[in-house]
């Protein structure tokens, strides 16, 4: 069988392999066509024909009595034996004979030989040699088909593993790519949690000296209080004990307050008066802003009521003032403006999210 990793043209296959055992037609045959610039190899029966095949021929010559017998059979099996690729041309030298059982015998060669042509002897030189050439040009074309597509079957290899490598790249990037995503959101997580407690860190003051005149508004009142109880005077009970329940609503409201901006109080949502919540928040966002920012709140009349949870709208607030508290670090004027507004058809199909 050739061996389908040789180029093409070496001097093996570009020989043609002849089988003519029988009389001088061997030696002329090889003669006519050493004459016409074909080399030929000489072969004395059918098993010497497929080792010079094996070797690497670029046609054969035998003639149909060489094919008699058990020679036929073997020589079919390495026809059939080739690569895909591998048509090897052979000629075939017949003789004169028209018997029904003879023309059976030569179609039935051309089928297993599959690329097999056959000329009458006797026949000429120039007969001979064209055939010859012609059977060379097409072996020729096969090996150039070959080896187009070997380089094509190479090319198709590198560029697979071009794109398994490009898909390894990717995908570790991609990877990178997933971690890094995921680290900056813990990091910004971490930013904001650590911007909210700086934000309570710079209320502490201020926190402190309210909590200190609430405390006082209720310990005070309970002293003048057990004053009064004392000297059995207690016409002005109800009075210390409205300014005692007054400091303690106070205190309580603040630590709502701080609760929502921490987010360790559960969502409840009621219809809330803005206005009202807006101006109880008036000291801690001007604790929160500091003292070179001026809080301004204009507000409209008839502000509709709005349902939301107060503590998480609080919340909201406190992070827009503390936004703009860090947007102007020279100091500047912060203004909170509430208004109603009519989102109509139109603009909320064209602003869907």
């Amino acid at each position: 069988m050739p061996n389908p990793e040789k180029q093409p043209e070496t001097p093996f296959e570009a020989r043609i392999a002849v089988l003519a055992p029988i009389g001088r037609d061997n030696a002329a045959i090889t003669d006519v066509l050493g004459r016409a610039g074909v080399i030929a190899e000489s072969c004395a029966d059918a098993a010497c024909l497929i080792r010079v095949l094996e070797d690497g021929a670029g046609a054969a010559i035998v003639t149909e009595e060489s094919l008699f017998g058990a020679g036929a059979d073997a020589v079919a099996a390495w026809v059939e034996a080739q690569p895909p690729w591998s048509d090897l041309p052979f000629i075939v030298l017949t003789s004169r004979e028209v018997r029904a059982e003879v023309q059976i015998w030569r179609h039935r060669t051309l089928g297993a030989l599959r690329n097999a042509s056959m000329l009458e002897r006797p026949l000429d030189a120039l007969t001979l040699s064209s055939a010859a050439t012609s059977a060379l040009r097409a072996r020729r074309r096969q090996y150039e088909v070959r080896h187009y597509l070997a380089s094509r079957a190479q090319v198709a290899v590198r560029l697979e593993q071009l794109v398994e490598d490009r898909t390894r790249r990717l995908e570790a990037t991609n990877a990178e790519l997933l971690q890094q995503i995921t680290e900056r959101e813990k990091t910004e997580a971490a930013l904001r949690q650590a911007q909210k407690m700086e934000a309570v860190g710079q209320l502490t003051g201020g926190l402190a000296h309210d909590f200190n005149n609430m405390l006082a508004g209720i310990t005070g009142s309970l002293e003048l209080m057990r004053r009064r109880i004392d000297q059995e005077r207690y016409a002005d009970l109800g009075r210390y004990v409205d300014i005692a329940a007054t400091a303690a609503n106070r205190a309580a409201a603040l630590t709502h307050r701080l609760l929502a901006f921490s987010r360790r109080q559960t969502l409840s949502p009621k219809p809330t008066d803005t206005v009202a919540l807006l101006e109880s928040m008036t000291t801690l966002i001007t604790g929160t802003v500091g003292p070179t920012i001026r809080v301004d709140l204009p507000q409209a009349d008839d502000i509709w009521p709005t349902l939301c949870d107060p503590h998480q709208l609080e919340s909201a607030i406190l992070n827009l003032v503390i936004n703009a508290r860090d947007a102007m670090p020279e100091g500047g004027v912060l203004t909170i403006e509430l208004g109603n507004v009519n989102l109509d058809t139109p603009y909320a199909q064209g602003n869907r999210t």
